[in-house]
Formats: structure tokens, sequence, C-alpha cells
């Protein structure tokens, strides 16, 4: 077959198209991808975004007119430049996940670092709950604001409350309470826009390429955290975020940030 520039697909009825669907499509583009760039070394290429169909260039639109989309079409934007010189190896690792296998990069990442639990449920360490109280915490801090003073004040606020409730609340009570805070997480996400599915596998990608604490002089102190090693890459996503609107959604990485 001759090289194409472009996959049409129509159907004749209105149809669904899954998260699954999705994942696999993303699959298939970093399959695309990782061939061309096999074939073409000093070259890149990735989905630029994905989602309903942008029917005007965003910079032909005044300021305050919406840009127009058809929700009847799905359409991948592909991208491709010249690979800078300065810009470091890139393994693309970072296709979709289906949510059933989110736990499991849970379990595989604190098996890694040697954090794993395999036992029946437990309380935790005094050290060990409140290392994870602090840490759940800062990440709260950190989708409501920047400033790493505010998360160590938050982190110290419910660390405070957690010491005044120890040993008050059930097991059942807490197993209840992460759920509702990774459905209330998702639900955010959910009314963001956000492509959670992309953006967990890079960040699971890039925590994995983090180094276990050798405990003083760490950022959250102790021996059960893990941080970045000199060189280490932060997952980018940018993309997935989308600079037109929030209405579509990335799948690679975004030009100039490869």
């Amino acid at each position: 077959m001759s090289k194409i520039t472009g996959i049409e697909i129509s159907f004749p009825v209105g149809v669904e198209l899954t998260n699954k669907d999705m994942q696999a499509l993303d699959r298939l583009l970093t399959r695309v991808c990782d061939r061309y760039e096999e074939a073409n070394p000093k070259r890149v290429m990735w989905p630029f975004g994905q989602g309903s169909k942008m029917l005007k260039n965003p910079l032909m639109l005044s300021d305050d007119e919406p840009i127009p989309f058809d929700d009847n079409v799905y359409a991948v934007e592909m991208a491709e430049r010249e690979r800078y010189d300065t810009e470091p190896d890139f393994k693309r690792a970072h296709y979709a996940h289906d949510p059933a296998e989110m736990f499991q990069d849970i379990a595989d990442f604190h098996r890694k670092f040697e954090l794993m639990y395999r036992g029946k449920p437990r309380e935790l360490p005094a050290d060990l709950a409140e290392f994870r109280v602090g840490f759940l915490a800062e990440e709260l801090a950190e989708y409501i604001t920047p400033g790493n003073e505010d998360h160590k004040m938050l982190a110290h606020m419910l660390k405070r409350y957690w010491r005044d409730g120890l040993g008050k609340v059930s097991l059942a009570k807490k197993f209840d309470a992460l759920i509702d805070l990774v459905y209330v997480a998702l639900g955010t996400a959910y009314l963001h826009g956000f492509p959670f599915d992309l953006g967990w596998a890079r960040v699971h990608a890039a925590n994995m390429a983090k180094v276990k604490s050798v405990g003083a002089g760490n950022n959250r102190g102790g021996t059960h955290d893990v941080v970045k090693p000199g060189g280490w890459t932060p997952p980018v996503l940018d993309d997935l975020v989308c600079p037109f609107g929030g209405r579509q959604t990335g799948g690679g990485l975004p030009g100039d940030q490869l």
C-alpha cells in the first residue's frame, strides 16, 4: 500500500465511541508514530489533538468568538517536525490505560520501590499514616495554589486533625473515605474535560522513573518517599488540556516540549 496522509471513516448512522475504543485508537496512533520515527530518526510525530472536529481555525476567530465544533465527527490531528538536537531521547510509552489497569499500575509502582503490602486490611503504622495524610494534603494544595508554603501549611493542618482523630475512625470508614476521594477526584477531572486515562499513563511512566528516598533531605522526609533523580523528566500534560478551548484532547506531546 502506498503512503497515506489521512484516514476517513463514515458511518451510515450515529455510533458510540467508547473509552476502550479511544484507547485502541491511541495505541494504533502510537504504533504509527513509532514506526515513522524508526524510519526517520531525525523527525518526530505525535497526535496533537483528538476530539470533536474543529470547524474553524482559532487564529481566524475574534477574541470573543467561540470556536465552532462538529460533535458528530471525531477528529485526530497529527503533527510532525524535525527532532531538536538539544531534546532528550524519548521512549513513547504513554498510550491510554484501561481503568482496570490503574490499580495494577499502583501495585507495580509500590513493588518496584519495595513499598508493597500484600496482607489483610490493616491500620497503617503511625509514621506511614501521617506521611500519607501529608501527601494527600500536598496534592490537594497543588490543585488549589502554586505556593509551596501553602502546601506545607495545609499538610500541617491535616496532620494535626489526623492526630486528634487517631484511633477514632474505623477501617471501614477510612476505606469509604478513600473511595470517595478517588470518586470526587475523577468527577472533578471529568467536569474539567480532562482525558484522565491518557494523563494517568504519562504520570505513571514518569513516576516509575523516580528513585527510592534515602531518608534525610528528601522532599517529605522519612523512608516512605520516592523522589525525582537528577535528570528526571516530568510528565507533559499541556497538550491534553488543549489550548483550543478544552473540546479536544491530545494524545501525545506538544511540538515544542517533546
